[in-house]
Order: C-alpha cells, then structure tokens, then sequence
C-alpha cells in the first residue's frame, strides 16, 4: 500500500531482496520467496515489512501506482510494505537498508500498495511503488490439486501442512484496502509535503501461472499554502521577476500563487512470474502533470547461494508536490513539474550460511515539463547478519553504505527547477537493527531502526535553470542600481552539510481468520535538514485460503 510518497533522503537502491527462513514467508520475500535462504528459523517474513526509501536514492520515492517504489506498483499491501525499494526516490533518502532492512527501514518514496520510490532522497518510497516483490515457490502450483493434510500431528507433516497452506494463499485470489498518511518537513507551499492515500488492490494467479496484481490508489496531496513574505514568494515560479524595492525593503508586486494541493487516482497492473516481473501505470490521473510508469526486473539465481538482480524502470519523482504532480507559475501560467526519472540498475546479493551481503550500481536521467533535464548516478554496498535468534525470533544487524551524485542541484521551486532533492555528491553509512518475531501462528511483527553518518554536497544553481532568457532578465535587473531588488540573488548559493542520520519503523501483521489479515506499518527518518515520517494500516483478504 501506498504509504506516502516518502522517500528519504538516504535510501540504499541496492538491498538485497529479504529472503524468508521458510516457506511461509513466500509472499513477501524476494524474487526466490526464500527458497535459498538455507535455515530452520521458522520465521514467516511480516505481511507487512519494510519498504525502499525514497529518497535520495530512493531518496526518490517512486510509485509506480500512482506514481514508485522507493513508497512505487505491484505487490499486495503487504508485499509493498515489505519493499519501499521502488518507490524510491524521495528527496532524501539513499541508504535502503540491506537484506534484512529497509532504511527507513525504510525513502525516495514514499513505497504500501505500490512506488517509488525513491532516494527519492529517496523516495518516501511510497509503499506502493515497489512491483518487484515475488510469490514463493512455484508460480505453476495448482491449488486445486494440493492434497489436504489438515489433523495430521506428525511434526514434519505438520510443517509439510503449513507450507501448503501458504502456498494456496499465495496463489489464492486476494483483495487489500489500506489508509496511507505520509508527512515532510519543509517551508509551506514549497518543500513541505502531506499525502493521504487509500490504496485498493486485488491480485490473481491465472490458471496458477505467476501473480496478476491491478492497483487503484485515491490520492491526496497538499503543500500547503506559501506566506505572504517577499523573500518566500520570489522562490515560487518566476515571482522573482516581480518583486521591487521599497527603499531596502523588497516588496512583492505579483500575484500571490495561494493553496498548493491536487488529487488524483493512481492505476497500475503488473505480472510476475519466476524471475521476472513486470508493470505499468500512470501517475495519479487528475495531477497537473501525468506520466506514464512501469519497470521490469528480471533476477536469475547465478548460484545457490548468488543471485543477480537487473532492473530498468521509469518512476514517478515524489519528494514533493512539484515533483510529484506539477505547479502552476502565477505570473505566466504556465505549468511544470512532474519529474520522472528512467533508472536501470545492477545488483548481487550473496547468502552465506545466515548472513546476507550486497552490491550494486546504477544510474539515472530525470526530465519534467518545463524542467532542467538531469542525471544521477549510484552505489551501495552492506549487509546484514543475525546477532541474536530462537525459535520464533530474530535481531539483525548490519552495514549499509551509500553513494550518490547528481549533475545539477534542482532543488528549489522557482521556473525550471524539479523540487527534489539532488546533491551533487551524498555519501553516508548507516548501522541498521531490526528485531522481528513471530508470537504465533496469527501474529507476527517487527521493530527497528538506523543510525549513522552523512555528509552531502551541493553546488550553486540559477533561478531559472531551464530558461536562458528568463534568467538573463533577472541578472540584468540586478546589474542595474535603479532595478535591482535589495537581498535578491540570481542564483542559489551552494551547500555542504554533514553529521547525524537515521530512522526508525515498526510494522505488525495479525491474522483475524482464515481469510482474512489486518496489520499496519509506521516510519520515521531524519535526513539532510528534514524530518519524513508516514504510516499505514491495511486488511487484507485471501479468497480461498483453505485453514491456518
């Protein structure tokens, strides 16, 4: 489920998939559904785990649903809430977090019912952009003719039992209804951000081939309404042509842009069979701007214990409403914003024994109408190992180190600028910790979070990056004494910053009947100078789960 589009700002693209110790965490494990996870641990993954940070790496959120996806599209509420690596690209967050964690645990993105997304420094990885989560097992397995095994008390019949019932409810239809929130720190009308989304999802297995999933996600947006004070309305649109002085005040002489929201819904179909999944959609239709998404990952097992994982995708940027849906330039009318952004990647995740270990790269463009064009570029290395485990219970921890660099800073809000978070080069590490538990066969959960290290860095950048003649006007009114406008700059100045980031998240999944889960997942980062916090609850159904 969409959760919003957070993205933090340190969101590492390239986490390994988590792999489940047994067969019942085959919905929300990786591509393998655990399957070369070698360990008795009988710990079914959370229905509803941890998403990819959007944010700067996903520090860009992406959703694919409406979108990401560090959230960014396919995937139940509960797999979105397992993956934010799609949605990715928030503005602010890189670091994903390896295997067993997602940095924010989870970023972009704001990524539960499906994207994005992103680093969106990264993406909020809105929860629903991730459409690269997996059944377990095999996709071709008719539920129809499993055998019922049900009375049986033998203990490996019994565990026999229970693998099958997980299967069945993999490849049993399903319908998911959730309650995103999501929330940014930042200047009202500008960089502040609060969506509310209510993402719908319904998946099916035809003829018990792979898993069909079409999502619908109803989404609100709002950046608030920006002051009154000169110096905030000459960041928005071209109001920096529109300001005067007053003697050494600056007055503001234009037409005040007002309230910044927009709604819309969100549409995303995907497939995934075996190693590979697929899916495409539209950001949420009624935004200002409209884009159309979709990826494609294919993740072969080079070994038993390597696998490698390739995806090309293109993703909505959600770090803010900008970004995410467009704006509107008071003084001239004109419309831009809607930043996408095409991204491939390459990743090796290594198991040995109980420990999980990545590597990875990758790189970007990202376009808008009427926005500077730009590149990014990505690497993230870290892994994770039990430090402490029973029978039903877990504490991981780990390393995550994250890299990445933008061509051009396009922060900011006036004409020409995205309204995302691209540092021209950000690098952290970050030590994740995660406890997960499983009370019973109904109820499982899991807390964690991160702490570490940042430091990023950001050049200068002009007002009006996409237009030479608009901002040749401004340097030219600034060049003359009886035009020039007291404390107005024709560039944003440059910026260095480093010290403390980290995170924190908590998710639980409980299991009301046979047919039917409720479970909810919450997430707080602090990244860059900016606080993303967001949440969701969800009921899921199985259609036709045969018993516990």
């Amino acid at each position: 489920m969409p959760a919003a589009p957070q993205q933090p700002a340190y969101r590492n693209p390239f986490p390994p998939q988590q792999r489940q110790p047994n067969a019942d965490a085959g919905a929300d494990g990786g591509a393998d559904g655990g399957a070369d996870q070698p360990t008795d641990l009988s710990l079914p993954p959370l229905q509803a785990p941890p998403a990819d940070p959007a944010p700067p790496f996903a520090p860009h959120a992406t959703n694919a649903m409406g979108a990401a996806p560090s959230y960014q599209p396919t995937g139940s509420v509960a797999d979105q809430l397992n993956a934010q690596e799609l949605g990715r690209r928030q503005a602010a967050n890189v670091f994903g977090t390896a295997p067993e964690q997602q940095v924010a645990d989870q970023p972009p993105a704001f990524q539960v019912f499906g994207t994005p997304p992103a680093p969106q420094f990264a993406q909020t990885q809105s929860f629903y952009n991730n459409p690269f989560r997996q059944a377990p097992g095999g996709d071709r397995s008719d539920p129809a003719s499993l055998p019922a095994t049900t009375g049986l008390s033998d203990p490996e019949t019994q565990e026999i039992d229970k693998t099958i019932t997980a299967l069945r409810e993999t490849l049993a239809p399903t319908a998911d209804i959730g309650f995103g929130y999501h929330s940014r720190s930042g200047s009202a009308g500008l960089d502040a951000l609060t969506e509310l989304t209510t993402p719908m999802e319904a998946t099916y297995s035809p003829g018990g081939y792979g898993k069909l999933k079409l999502s619908v996600t109803p989404t609100w947006l709002s950046a608030g309404t920006l002051g009154g004070n000169p110096i905030n309305q000459q960041r928005f649109g071209s109001n920096a042509l529109e300001l005067a002085s007053n003697g050494t005040t600056p007055v503001f002489k234009g037409i005040a842009p007002g309230d910044q929201s927009a709604q819309g819904v969100g549409l995303d179909l995907g497939y995934t069979i075996g190693s590979l999944t697929a899916d495409a959609g539209v950001t949420p239709l009624g935004l200002r701007e409209q884009s159309v998404l979709g990826g494609v990952e294919y993740a072969p097992a080079l070994t038993d214990n390597l696998r490698l994982r390739l995806t090309a995708e293109r993703r909505a940027v959600t770090d803010s409403l900008l970004a995410y849906g467009g704006a509107v330039d008071p003084r001239s009318g004109e419309t831009w914003g809607g930043v996408t952004r095409d991204h491939a990647k390459a990743n090796l995740e290594l198991t040995e024994g109980l420990a999980n270990f990545y590597l990875g790269g990758g790189g970007e463009t990202l376009s808008g109408a009427h926005v500077a064009s730009n590149t990014e570029y990505e690497f993230g290395a870290g892994g994770n190992v039990p430090v402490w485990r029973d029978a039903t219970a877990e504490i991981r921890a780990g390393l995550d180190l994250v890299y990445f660099g933008y061509a051009k800073n396009l922060r900011y809000f006036s004409l020409g600028q995205g309204g995302y978070f691209s540092p021209q080069s950000y690098m952290a590490a970050l030590i994740p910790v995660t406890y997960k538990d499983k009370v019973s066969e109904n109820l499982s959960y899991e807390i964690g979070g991160s702490a570490g290290f940042q430091d990023y860095r950001e050049n200068a950048s002009a007002y009006f990056p996409d237009d030479p003649a608009l901002q040749a006007q401004l340097v030219a009114q600034q060049a003359n004494p009886g035009t020039a406008v007291t404390g107005l700059l024709t560039q944003y100045p440059s910026d260095k910053a480093s010290g403390f980031t980290g995170n924190a998240h908590a998710a639980i999944d409980y299991r009301v009947s046979t047919n039917l889960h409720l479970g909810g997942r919450f997430d707080y980062e602090h990244s860059g100078n900016f606080d993303d916090a967001s949440g969701v609850v969800y009921a899921k159904y199985v259609f036709s789960s045969t018993g516990k």
